[in-house]
């Protein structure tokens, strides 16, 4: 990684990754032949703009992939920012060497790019995920949608003024569909509130409970 390549980085996504302290608890995922594994670990140090150092704990779960940390594969690493606004930053990198002795370390490349998402409502300008939003009543005709926002808990839906078909009424029961590596994904939703701004209605949607849909919509997202 050469310093032209972290000239690929905005001002703010270098300050981001800059906020990152030592001791800060990051999830790794990492590729195996099954299926990918994420796993928690914490963050060492970066040396810009060469790598970032990580910790192996000592743990069954990490024996299990210590064949797949080796030069050439590639890690996601997502970490929390918190604050005033809230975000979750999420980056692809390298592997570059993985030690043992004298400690049990990860070296992993510098990324050329990053992804955020912010986790309040202070960020609902941002591009989100476009979802079609189907009502209760089926003779009613889907909406275009997107989600802002999202949490485990719930989102903040946006739909164009000149899209929406009717403003969606407060504590009525919604669907957010979208599609994931061509198999159709659902979320069972509740709305909350309603406000207008800018050309788009704005809703405060509450996820139903126990659903992995929602999860999985996150993730594939921020780099999943």
């Amino acid at each position: 990684m050469t310093q032209k390549d972290v000239q690929r980085l905005s001002k703010t996504d270098v300050d981001i990754l800059t906020r990152l302290s030592p001791g800060t608890l990051v999830d790794l995922q990492i590729d195996t032949p099954t299926a990918p594994q994420r796993l928690k670990t914490y963050y060492v140090g970066t040396d810009i703009p060469n790598g970032f150092i990580f910790q192996v704990p000592n743990t069954h779960k990490w024996a299990n992939i210590r064949d797949q940390l080796v030069a050439g594969n590639n890690v996601v690493v997502r970490f929390v920012i918190e604050g005033a606004v809230g975000q979750v930053i999420a980056f692809k990198v390298p592997i570059l060497k993985c030690f043992s002795k004298p400690i049990s370390i990860l070296i992993t490349g510098f990324p050329d790019t990053i992804q955020t998402l912010g986790l309040r409502s202070e960020q609902r300008a941002q591009p989100g995920i476009p979802v079609m939003v189907k009502m209760e009543e089926k003779e009613t005709p889907d909406t275009k949608g997107l989600i802002l926002d999202v949490s485990k808990t719930g989102c903040k839906l946006a739909i164009p003024v000149d899209e929406a078909k009717s403003v969606l009424e407060i504590n009525k029961n919604i669907t957010l569909g979208c599609t994931l590596d061509g198999e159709d994904i659902s979320i069972a939703c509740m709305v909350k509130n309603v406000s207008q701004d800018k050309g788009y209605h704005f809703y405060g949607i509450q996820f139903a409970i126990e659903q992995p849909a929602v999860e999985r919509v996150i993730e594939r997202h921020i780099l999943a």
